[in-house]
């Protein structure tokens, strides 16, 4: 933030400030994005079996199969609900922090502890699914950020102590967004178990386009919803407006998250039910070769 207020020239950062920040960061990743694309090698190879190698199945019949399969559409509906409340809760938070919360030295605090707690749920994401199981543990963390959620816009944002223990707590449960990949995998198998279709790359470009969707439905939808409320730019907003930008910022994100849980109700890929289809698609494929 005091990068952002010291492009802006001013008090309050504007849209000057936040571009040439954006930039800065932007060159300083570039390092990053190639050292990662020059180390990053693809060491694991599956061997398909001869049938499939020949077989060339067109899209379209590859997209019919894929819609039979329902623990690969929960998954990705999933991807997409999740995706959906936090990149609307991000792109919306500044404001919240702003007019809510009413400083805007805290919107670099509170990013921050949501990133570092993300990273830090991220590393006991091995640990926990093997523990509670990859289903469980991500109707854990959902449960959790709705509770967040509800609490942020109950209480009043006026503790800037109870703000950031709050927010590193939904910044631990976002990195149940990385469990959705691994759901994805044994999704994969699931696939080729039950309907001998596996098409990884499709099913990955059908998560990859949940998140794309999400990212551009709740970009348009953000600006509505805050207009919606009453949001007026560069004005002190009305006791009204700010309510308003509280509930979309924590009561429609927790919203958001139930929806995003309730399907998950339905899927039944656990650890006992992946190692059955595992070892039959090995015995399948093993009498082929």
């Amino acid at each position: 933030m005091p990068l952002v207020l010291y492009f802006s020239k001013s008090e309050n950062p504007n849209a000057q400030g936040y571009f040439w920040t954006t930039v800065i960061f932007s060159i300083a990743m570039l390092p990053c994005l190639w050292l990662c694309a020059w180390k990053c090698k693809e060491t694991v190879h599956v061997e398909m079996p001869a049938e499939q190698k020949k077989e060339k199945r067109p899209v379209i019949q590859s997209l019919k199969l894929m819609y039979k399969n329902k623990m690969l559409l929960i998954t990705v509906f999933c991807v997409f609900m999740g995706a959906a409340s936090t990149m609307a809760r991000m792109s919306l938070l500044t404001y919240y922090v702003i007019y809510v919360v009413g400083s805007a030295a805290m919107i670099a605090p509170i990013f921050s502890s949501i990133t570092a707690l993300m990273f830090v749920g991220s590393l006991c994401l091995p640990w926990a699914t093997k523990t509670f199981g990859k289903r469980n543990w991500l109707i854990i963390l959902n449960t959790v950020q709705v509770a967040s959620f509800v609490l942020l816009f109950l209480v009043p944002a006026n503790n800037a102590a109870f703000l950031m223990g709050v927010s590193m707590i939904i910044g631990f449960t976002s990195s149940g967004a990385n469990v959705c990949t691994g759901m994805l995998s044994d999704c994969i198998e699931y696939g080729d178990w039950k309907y001998g279709i596996r098409e990884e790359g499709l099913t990955y470009s059908f998560m990859s386009f949940g998140v794309k969707l999400a990212s551009a439905l709740t970009g348009s939808i953000g600006v509505l919803l805050l207009a919606a409320v009453g949001y007026v730019a560069g004005v002190d907003q009305t006791e009204a407006t700010k309510m308003g930008i509280n509930a979309i910022v924590n009561l429609l994100q927790a919203l958001c998250v139930v929806v995003c849980t309730v399907p998950l109700f339905w899927y039944h890929l656990d650890k006992k039910k992946m190692d059955q289809i595992r070892i039959e698609l090995d015995e399948r494929n093993a009498a082929k070769n």
